[in-house]
């Protein structure tokens, strides 16, 4: 039996209207991002800091 899947990559994405930054673990980075996007309603300016491939 598989409890979860294992992390893919590991991103942190800077929140450039108020300046605070978020790591989200994931498949890929587009679903990071689109994670961090669902939580505003509208656009949302960001900038990725930084992103790692996680191969555990």
């Amino acid at each position: 039996m598989i409890v979860s899947e294992p992390v893919k990559v590991e991103v942190e994405i800077e929140d450039l209207t108020t300046g605070c930054t978020y790591r989200y673990k994931g498949n890929s980075i587009k679903d990071c991002v689109g994670y961090f996007l669902s939580l505003f309603i509208g656009k949302r300016p960001y900038k990725i800091i930084h992103s790692n491939i996680c191969n555990k």
